[in-house]
C-alpha cells in the first residue's frame, strides 16, 4: 500500500472532514467553526475538530471540554487526570492555558481515514460521558454545552441590543 502525501491544504482537510462527518453521522450535524475548525454536538459533548500544520503535515485534533471555567485548578485534579490517562489507551486528558479540562485525540490528516475519524469521535464523547459529571462536582466549573448555549444567549442579546460579549466556547 502506498502512503497517501501528505495534505499541505488546510481547506482540502477540512472538506475531506466535513464529507467524512457527513457520512458518519448525517448531513448537516457538524458545522464549521472557523476556517480550520467543525463544531459537532454529541448528546452533552460539545466536540472540536481543528486542523492545523505540523511540519509537512496537518494534524486533526477532536477535542471536547470536559469542564470550563473551574472554580479550583489544584494538585489533585492533575493527579486525577494523571490517573485516568494511565488508564487511556489513546488520547488525553489535559488542563489547558485557561484551566479548563480537555480530552484531545490526534491524527496526522496524511494517515488519517473515516475509521480513525470514527474512533477519534467516539473515544472523545466516551470521555466526556464517562467523566465530565464527577469533574464538574468535584471542581466546579460549567460544561461545553452550558458554555455554549450562554454564548448563543449572549450573540442573540448581543444581536438585539449591539453589545459585544466576550465569552469563549470553541478551541483557543
Amino acid at each position: 500500500m502506498t502512503p497517501r502525501p501528505p495534505f499541505r491544504d488546510l481547506e482540502e482537510v477540512m472538506e475531506r472532514l466535513e464529507r467524512d462527518l457527513d457520512t458518519l453521522y448525517g448531513p448537516g450535524q457538524s458545522h464549521r467553526w472557523s476556517d480550520g475548525a467543525l463544531v459537532r454536538l454529541d448528546g452533552d459533548a460539545v466536540v472540536f475538530v481543528v486542523a492545523s500544520p505540523l511540519d509537512d503535515d496537518l494534524i486533526v485534533n477532536v477535542r471536547t471540554y470536559l469542564a470550563r471555567g473551574l472554580e479550583t485548578v489544584d494538585g489533585a485534579l492533575g493527579l486525577h487526570l494523571a490517573r485516568l490517562n494511565a488508564e487511556t489507551l489513546f488520547g488525553a486528558f489535559s488542563i489547558d492555558e485557561d484551566g479548563d479540562v480537555c480530552f484531545d485525540y490526534s491524527l496526522l490528516a496524511s494517515a488519517m481515514n473515516r475509521d480513525a475519524l470514527r474512533v477519534a469521535m467516539r473515544s472523545v464523547v466516551h470521555a466526556a460521558e464517562r467523566h465530565a459529571a464527577e469533574i464538574l462536582a468535584r471542581w466546579g466549573g460549567v460544561s461545553s454545552l452550558e458554555t455554549l448555549r450562554r454564548q448563543m444567549e449572549a450573540a442573540r442579546s448581543q444581536d438585539e441590543d449591539g453589545e459585544a460579549d466576550d465569552g469563549s466556547v470553541g478551541p483557543n
